[in-house]
C-alpha cells in the first residue's frame, strides 16, 4: 500500500491513487477533518461517501458495493473497475477515464460522465449524447447542456431542471413528472412544462401514462402521438390542443374543455369526439 500524506488532516482533500492504495497529495485550506476512509484503499464495500476523490486512479479495482454517495470522482480513472452494487447518489463526475467493467443497475459513463438516477450533472456538458432510456430520475440537471441530445423513452421524474439546455434535444416517449424542480433554459420545439406541484413535461409522442393534469392549463399544447393512457383531465382546459394519434385509452374527463372549445359533460362525459 502506498503511504498515507494526511497534511494535518484539515480541509477538504484533494487525492491521487493507483488500485493497490490512496495517498493524500493536497489539503484545501480551513474545513472539516476528514476521515481515513477518503484515503483507504479501494476494496469492495469502501465508504468513500463525500469524498472528493478527484483525479484517483481506480483502474482494475474491486468497488463492488462501494459507497460513493455525494462523492467527486471527476478525472477519475475507472478502467476495468467493477463497481456493481455501488452507491451513486449524487455522485459529482465528469471527464471520467476508461470503462468499468460493471456499474450499478441503470447507471452508464457519457461523455465522461457517470449517468443515472440521482447523479449529480450540474453543469455536465451532454448536448449530442446518445441518452435513450437513460434512467435520470432525480438527477440534477442544473444548467446542463443537453442540446440535441437523444432523450428517446428517458426518465427525468422528479429532477432538477432549472436551468438545463434541452433545445434541439429528442424527448419522444419522456417520462416525466414527479416534483420536477425548476425552469429549463430551452425545450425542443412544441416542447413544453405543465403543473404545479406535479410537473410534466409535455410534447408530441411524450409518455404521459396516469399523469395527472387535474385543473391543469393544456390549451394549445402539441400531444400529437402521446400516450395519455389513465391520463385525468378533469377541469383541464384543453382549447385547441393537439391529440392527433394520441392514446386516449382509460382518460378521465370530468367538466374537461375539450380541444375545440366544447364541454366533456355535454357529451357523455368524454372529449374523443370534440378534437376540433
Amino acid at each position: 500500500m502506498l503511504s498515507l500524506r494526511r497534511s494535518g488532516w484539515v480541509g477538504i482533500c484533494v487525492v491521487v491513487g493507483v488500485a493497490s492504495g490512496l495517498s493524500t497529495v493536497e489539503s484545501a485550506p480551513a474545513g472539516a477533518r476528514v476521515p481515513s476512509r477518503c484515503s483507504a484503499s479501494p476494496h469492495a464495500g469502501a465508504n468513500y461517501s463525500h469524498c472528493n476523490l478527484t483525479g484517483v486512479n481506480f483502474t482494475g479495482a474491486d468497488l463492488v458495493g462501494a459507497n460513493f454517495k455525494k462523492a467527486t470522482l471527476t478525472g477519475a480513472a475507472l478502467g476495468g473497475a467493477d463497481l456493481s452494487g455501488a452507491t451513486l447518489i449524487k455522485v459529482v463526475s465528469g471527464s471520467i477515464g476508461g470503462t468499468p467493467a460493471s456499474l450499478p443497475s441503470n447507471w452508464a459513463v457519457t461523455n465522461g460522465y457517470l449517468v443515472g438516477p440521482q447523479a449529480n450533472l450540474t453543469g455536465a456538458n451532454l448536448s449530442g449524447t446518445g441518452l435513450v432510456g437513460a434512467d435520470l430520475f432525480k438527477a440534477i440537471l442544473v444548467r446542463a447542456n443537453l442540446t440535441g441530445s437523444n432523450l428517446t423513452d428517458a426518465t427525468l421524474k422528479g429532477s432538477d431542471l432549472q436551468g438545463t439546455v434541452l433545445a434541439g434535444a429528442t424527448l419522444t416517449g419522456i417520462v416525466s413528472g414527479g416534483k420536477i424542480i425548476g425552469t429549463p433554459a430551452s425545450l425542443p420545439a412544441d416542447w413544453t412544462l405543465v403543473g404545479t406541484t406535479v410537473r410534466y413535461l409535455v410534447g408530441p409522442s411524450a409518455n404521459l401514462t396516469e399523469g395527472d393534469f387535474y385543473g391543469s392549463n393544456l390549451a394549445g399544447t402539441d400531444l400529437a402521438d402521446a400516450n395519455l393512457y389513465g391520463a385525468n383531465f378533469s377541469f383541464a382546459d384543453l382549447t385547441g390542443a393537439n391529440l392527433t394519434g394520441a392514446n386516449l385509452t382509460g382518460v378521465t374527463w370530468s367538466d374537461t374543455t375539450c380541444p375545440d372549445g366544447t364541454n366533456s359533460n355535454n357529451d357523455a362525459n368524454t372529449c374523443v369526439n370534440d378534437l376540433g
